[in-house]
């Protein structure tokens, strides 16, 4: 096995519309509880008052789409249509942790 053949790799979505670099998968066929901790009344409006939980069961992925602008990426998950809006992105993100890391520890020490 040669080196760009090694796993796990990551790769990255950059939408073709807006340039973005998060996608979001919209399901159907979900059922979504949330949780209600109270009700505020007031003299001509009532609102529950939500407590954060939120429980999904169910359901399966229709489509991916584009995070910010809503295109949609068409094909299922991992096919070629999909794909060929993700690119390998080597992972660097640990080097410059060690980098910024290190430069504190140098600051601290002077």
């Amino acid at each position: 096995m040669n080196k760009k053949d090694e796993f796990p790799k990551e790769y990255g979505f950059t939408c073709p519309k807006c340039k973005c670099h998060e996608i979001e998968e919209v399901q159907i066929g979900v059922t979504v509880s949330s949780g209600i901790s109270g009700i505020l009344v007031e003299e001509n409006y009532t609102e529950f008052i939500y407590n954060g939980k939120i429980q999904n069961d169910g359901g399966e992925v229709d489509y991916y789409q584009c995070a910010h602008c809503g295109f949609v990426i068409k094909g299922g998950f991992g096919s070629d249509e999909m794909l060929k809006h993700f690119s390998f992105k080597p992972v660097k993100k640990q080097k410059s942790i060690v980098i910024a890391v290190s430069k504190v520890i140098n600051d601290i020490d002077k």
